[in-house]
């Protein structure tokens, strides 16, 4: 994942595995503080979403660059 980026969180049928990290982000929505979730069981029908910040250091900077993840 690209260092402009930090993960605030999942909203889902997901369980926290507690992993922090310098890409977790400040704050929390749904199941946050953590950079990875165990997925029990995913079918065609299941729907995940995860949430994403933006490091705000310097919004001009972050403004003009690609993120990945």
């Amino acid at each position: 994942m690209s260092k402009d980026l930090k993960i605030s969180g999942i909203i889902g049928p997901a369980t926290s595995l507690k992993k922090t990290g310098p890409m977790v982000g400040e704050v929390e929505i749904g199941k946050g503080g953590t950079s990875s979730w165990y997925l029990g069981q995913v079918d065609k029908c299941t729907t995940v979403a995860v949430y994403y910040e933006l490091n705000t250091n310097n919004t001009a900077k972050v403004m003009n660059k690609v993120g990945y993840f």
